[in-house]
């Protein structure tokens, strides 16, 4: 278990990226998924990114 918020405490767990994927949908956008694991706990984290004004930015973020 980590340190709890705010207390100035280095956190004794750090998260760890167990895997990835990248998925293009288009030339333009792209969706990302992520297998994160924080101590005995896993994560998973989704973004779909779009390419604007030549920039890629985040257009959507889910956390589960």
């Amino acid at each position: 278990v980590g340190a709890r918020p705010g207390s100035g405490q280095v956190q004794s767990v750090r998260p760890h990226l167990v895997g990835s994927h990248t998925s293009f949908v288009s030339e333009r956008c792209a969706e990302v998924s992520l297998h994160v694991r924080y101590g005995d706990r896993s994560r998973a984290v989704a973004a779909r990114f779009e390419l604007i004004r030549d920039r890629w930015q985040v257009s959507a973020l889910e956390f589960a």
